[in-house]
């Protein structure tokens, strides 16, 4: 079994959903062109150039060296994708090196393992903010779109929390449960922590977060009362 991921030339921000059912239309041998919001760029071959220089793909390696080789299968690349495979005790050493690299390239990353899209910098909004969760890729500058899309993936999920850091002692996290999203902030130090007093359903709980990392009245979503910790 491999860690997949595909790597998208995209024309527009796209959501998790977005992303998931053009994947599944290319799985069905639709022309990639005639999907909406991929389009054709020679920076999947750059990106795929670069690559190969530190991992070549597994048709390169002799037979003596292929246990050595990271990839599952080579790449078969479209001019508005490819996937990625690779085994999955090299997943966190390729993800590190794949997602910044695609990046650079402009390009968005898809994991298909927490079924989540990175958008490149190019699309997404900058903000002072960075994401930590055990289903994230690795941490990510913080950008409001990726959030509704990443509450989406921990329902029933082990340890499916997310982290918003601002800087220290100033962040927002939140815990999904049967009950909804607990949603708490810290705002400099322990005596300054605070806990939404209910249980949030996905959309508050987006909608606050989104706000909290725009800077953005984000208190106005819900109650929150000083926790003793």
């Amino acid at each position: 079994m491999s860690y997949d991921l595909s790597v998208l030339s995209v024309s527009r921000a796209i959501s998790r959903s977005d992303a998931i059912a053009r994947l599944e239309a290319l799985n069905h041998d639709d022309d990639p062109s005639s999907i909406s919001t991929l389009i054709e760029s020679s920076r999947v071959q750059e990106f795929l150039n670069e690559l190969e220089q530190t991992y070549p793909q597994i048709s390169a390696y002799s037979d003596d060296e292929v246990d050595s080789c990271p990839w599952s299968c080579d790449f078969y690349p479209e001019s508005t994708h490819v996937t990625l495979c690779c085994s999955y005790s090299r997943s966190s050493e390729i993800v590190r090196h794949v997602l910044p690299l695609a990046h650079r390239h402009d390009l968005a990353v898809f994991d298909f393992v927490a079924e989540l899209i990175y958008l490149p910098p190019l699309l997404a909004q900058r903000t002072d903010c960075t994401l930590d969760s055990p289903w994230l890729l690795q941490s990510i500058a913080a950008y409001p779109e990726i959030i509704p899309d990443i509450l989406a993936t921990l329902p029933n999920r082990e340890n499916p929390y997310l982290i918003v850091s601002r800087k220290d002692e100033h962040y927002m996290q939140t815990l999904w449960t049967a009950d909804g999203f607990i949603l708490e902030f810290r705002d400099g130090s322990a005596e300054s922590h605070f806990r939404a007093r209910d249980h949030l359903d996905a959309t508050t709980a987006a909608h606050t977060i989104q706000s909290y990392i725009a800077n953005d009245q984000w208190r106005n979503f819900a109650a929150f009362d000083l926790v003793t910790l």
